[in-house]
């Protein structure tokens, strides 16, 4: 049986989520709940009590700000320990500070303190690595992934300016679908579409925008975006609608066993040959951002397809030996 208390709450809850999907008038907010005025009033009231950032305006609206709101969020040890994992695997994969990342581990520690007081220390210890002093506190990136988070999460069309290389930028009306870190380039990117001055999917690099802002008009993501299959399709964080490539190298026995140990790619596949090499396989959207990880294998691999990468690498060789020679 619901209690007077209860029924308040669920609607308190009602009012939240109106108030963070668009700005209400009091009148306008009384005629979507069903109640009088005065109540919905006494309602956005008691939102202030709980210290929930409502804000108005001269026009006597009423909404809440999406970026102060801080969400309930209920979870158990495992879950935070998920988070945590997370959270290191960031603090190495890049050196940009965020300060959003720390606070964000903080509130999970002192949250789980009372009940497991040294994972609470880890917790703390992640976040302290975040915050160290030698990490790239770029005001302009910091500033660039606040203004594409808040425009991402309303469905906002921005515009940015992208350096391209030294000297050469140019501006773009964009619309944001994902934003991915990367671990090999130390950064994070955007994914998204240009609406103009062309017209087309684009992933940007977050370090490269110089400026950006958000603009008036919403956007709908298309029906035939899929983030999971978007990703699956990418050796990292770049994906296309273009034909797809199929990678095949050829590993040396020194090294066959410790490649089949990590799946690389969710479409790879493995041959044993008999002379213990390894015959790997995968099918991505694009090779350039796998070139890195081939050329770490040195003497270890060879590209057999395709063979525009088989010359490109070839050729880079060729170059490094008479680098050496000389």
């Amino acid at each position: 049986m619901f209690t007077r208390d209860t029924r308040k709450f669920a609607r308190l809850g009602q009012v939240i989520a109106l108030l963070l999907e668009r700005p209400f008038t009091k009148a306008e907010l009384a005629r979507r709940l069903g109640v009088s005025r005065a109540t919905a009033g006494r309602w956005i009231g008691d939102l202030d009590g709980l210290e929930i950032p409502v804000s108005s305006d001269d026009e006597k609206r009423f909404w809440i700000d999406r970026e102060s709101y801080e969400m309930p969020l209920l979870l158990n040890i495992n879950e935070c320990m998920a988070i945590h994992l997370a959270m290191r695997l960031l603090a190495l994969c890049t050196d940009r500070h965020n300060p959003n990342a720390a606070s964000a581990v903080r509130k999970i520690a002192y949250a789980i303190g009372k009940i497991a007081p040294l994972f609470e220390q880890n917790l703390l210890a992640s976040a302290a690595i975040l915050d160290e002093d030698w990490r790239n506190r770029d005001a302009g990136y910091s500033e660039v992934l606040l203004v594409l988070t808040s425009a991402w999460a309303q469905n906002l069309q921005v515009s940015l300016t992208y350096e391209k290389s030294v000297g050469s930028s140019r501006t773009y009306i964009f619309e944001p679908y994902l934003l991915e870190p990367y671990a090999a380039g130390k950064s994070a990117y955007v994914m998204g579409r240009i609406v103009k001055p062309e017209f087309g999917e684009r992933t940007f690099n977050l370090s490269r925008i110089r400026h950006v802002e958000i603009l008036t008009k919403k956007y709908i993501l298309p029906t035939d975006f899929n983030v999971r299959v978007s990703m699956q399709q990418a050796w990292g964080i770049w994906y296309g609608k273009g034909k797809e490539v199929e990678v095949v190298l050829k590993f040396s026995p020194q090294v066959a066993q410790r490649v089949k140990e990590t799946i690389w790619h969710f479409s790879q596949r493995c041959e044993d040959l008999d002379n213990g090499e390894l015959l790997w396989r995968v099918t991505v959207a694009e090779t350039l951002e796998m070139q890195n990880w081939v050329r770490g294998w040195g003497r270890d691999v060879m590209v057999l397809e395709p063979i525009e990468l088989r010359e490109k690498l070839a050729a880079e060789f060729r170059q490094l030996a008479q680098m050496y020679e000389n």
